[in-house]
């Protein structure tokens, strides 16, 4: 059923895949108002999604907007919504929502928002090594306990990141974004990526490096790459084996690329610190051996979360619709080239 902001009765249809609390998370009333000045726009309650009851807001649609949770578009679906060209997603990865056969073949136009993820995605790494540097929570704790000034002000001397060298693995929307943040420090930063060029490396102003240089060479290194056949796994005990004592690893990207009994044992050494954001199962369980590991930093996969890149998200997918409408260009596009790399 179209929502109550149907827009001019001769507007496109545009079907929002969103349950209701994505919806109101990424596309608040004032989002929904701007799509409805160029669609009828029609949404989705989540008694129709837990009823399998939505397919019927596809009817007539010529685009759709997806994100998480959203239920997943398959080449059959298409075939019977000739209709539907477009789908903007307001999350990063497609992989599970829409085909990517219906991008190969052309069938199917796709924009994401991932810039928006990286952007929060970046400034949570940048947290995060910053915590690690300086420990002001700990500094906190110690001074509120009693502890005695001078002794704690020598206890948490902390480290420069300017004159520390930075690890990226995976220079891609956020590893590019986490970039930009650590120049103005001043740090070296070294990137272990096989599809960034040498052209590009020195436009960032970055060296690379192989994945076990990275490993070895750096006090801090990031993970950001996506998990391809190739990448599964690739963090392994040889790569834990070659970090620095007193190390620091973060990884926002996803749980899939390390081989996480080999980081379990690793962690048992207390050489180095890692921060984890995601987990092979999420929710975390309650008897994860990562809940008590010494030297791990846990959060919930809340790396790309903020409220304004929500915000964010859901207006720029509704941008990328009225792109594609009126026939103009789309900012965000994923081109068939882009399948190759994308998570």
């Amino acid at each position: 059923m179209d929502s109550d902001l149907n827009g001019h009765a001769g507007h496109p249809i545009v079907a929002v895949l969103l349950n209701e609390d994505v919806r109101a998370k990424l596309m608040p009333d004032e989002t929904l108002r701007e799509l409805a000045t160029f669609a009828r726009v029609r949404t989705l309650t989540d008694a129709q999604i837990g009823a399998d009851a939505w397919r019927p807001v596809l009817d007539g649609a010529r685009a759709v907007i997806t994100g998480w949770h959203s239920p997943g578009l398959d080449m059959e679906l298409l075939d019977r919504h000739p209709d539907i060209g477009f789908a903007a997603h307001t999350g990063a990865s497609i992989r599970l929502f829409l085909p990517y056969e219906a991008i190969e073949t052309g069938r199917l136009r796709v924009s994401n928002s991932a810039l928006h993820i990286a952007e929060a995605v970046a400034e949570f790494t940048i947290a995060q090594i910053l915590e690690f540097l300086r420990r002001t929570r700990e500094q906190d704790a110690a001074l509120r306990a009693g502890e005695p000034w001078w002794p704690a002000r020598e206890r948490f001397t902390g480290r420069l990141l300017g004159g520390l060298t930075v690890g990226l693995v995976g220079a891609g929307h956020t590893g590019r974004l986490v970039i930009r943040l650590l120049k103005p420090f001043g740090c070296r930063i070294l990137v272990a990526d096989p599809y960034l060029s040498q052209v590009r490396a020195d436009d960032l102003g970055v060296e690379i490096r192989t994945l076990d240089d990275v490993m070895a060479t750096c006090d801090i290194v990031s993970l950001h790459a996506p998990v391809l056949d190739e990448t599964r796994g690739m963090i392994g005990a040889r790569q834990f084996s070659l970090l620095r004592d007193g190390a620091f690893l973060i990884n926002t990207a996803r749980s899939a690329i390390i081989d996480n009994s080999a980081l379990l044992d690793h962690l048992q050494t207390g050489r180095t610190t890692v921060a984890l954001d995601v987990f092979d199962a999420e929710p975390l369980p309650d008897d994860s051996p990562y809940r008590t590991a010494s030297g791990a930093i846990l959060s919930p996969h809340t790396a790309g979360h903020t409220h304004e890149s929500h915000v964010r998200q859901g207006r720029t997918a509704v941008d990328e619709v009225r792109r594609f409408l009126a026939g103009e260009p789309l900012h965000h596009e994923v081109t068939r080239q882009m399948l190759k790399t994308m998570a």
